[in-house]
């Protein structure tokens, strides 16, 4: 009948019992090796969340390999017959993050950039370039202007720049900060001086010890520093024809 397995067999046109033929015979198969012919409902996927351990590895995959970088603008002949080529100035770009420390903290980001050629810098280089299109590649056509300023020396030229910005800004803050540190060493000292004179003899290395403790502690806390650590650098070439607009 046609509702038995032979009836079925006997309309696709198979005997009952045979095997059916693999996945590599069919279509798909051949053109495209593997064809699955059923899905699962459930997708793999990472939830990308601050905290989130895929979050940290991207963050940990930017900062192990976007320290670096070395870009060109990328070039379009205004005429594409034409073979004439297109100078390019360097420049060095570092991204410094600045903070202002005591019992309280600020932190600021400056971006600066100084031509490898005639030594200008400029602030808020990434502002500058963020209209560029730039390729890791060096585009046909271009060249690269030598460069007047080494490498160690320019960084140098950004440091005293940054040092001179920062030796403007208005330090009453760290004067501020003093205050608070001398008015909390005396506070300190006062409490284990006080200790120190009314306890037994074989507790005083353990009360000293305490007061050591709280004493470094304080100076940490309190003590005014600005820190300057590089975020990260890179080298940029641009066109000096046409450097961009800002």
């Amino acid at each position: 009948s046609a509702g038995s397995p032979a009836g079925a067999a006997a309309q696709t046109g198979t005997a009952p019992g045979a095997a059916q033929p693999p996945q590599g015979d069919s279509i798909l198969g051949r053109y495209f090796g593997f064809v699955p012919t059923s899905f699962t409902a459930r997708i793999p996927r990472d939830e990308v969340t601050y905290g989130s351990r895929r979050l940290e590895q991207l963050f940990a995959a930017v900062r192990a390999k976007g320290k670096y970088v070395r870009l060109f603008e990328r070039h379009v002949p205004e005429q594409p017959r034409r073979t004439a080529t297109v100078p390019y100035e360097t420049w060095l770009a570092v991204n410094y993050k600045v903070e202002l420390a005591c019992d309280m903290k600020r932190s600021e980001i400056h971006s600066l950039g100084i031509q490898l050629q005639t030594g200008v810098i400029r602030e808020r280089f990434m502002d500058w370039i963020a209209p560029v299109d730039f390729t890791p590649q060096l585009p046909a056509h271009v060249y690269i202007t030598p460069d007047r300023i080494a490498l160690p020396r320019a960084v140098l030229y950004l440091e005293e720049h940054l040092e001179s910005k920062l030796a403007k800004y208005d330090h009453r803050w760290a004067k501020e900060a003093q205050l608070r540190l001398a008015d909390e060493q005396a506070r300190v000292r006062d409490y284990y001086e006080a200790l120190l004179k009314s306890v037994e003899p074989d507790q005083r290395p353990d009360i000293e010890a305490q007061y050591a403790g709280r004493s470094r502690e304080i100076e940490w806390q309190y003590r005014p520093r600005i820190r300057i650590s590089a975020i990260n650098c890179g080298l940029f070439h641009v066109s000096s024809a046409k450097p961009p607009a800002y």
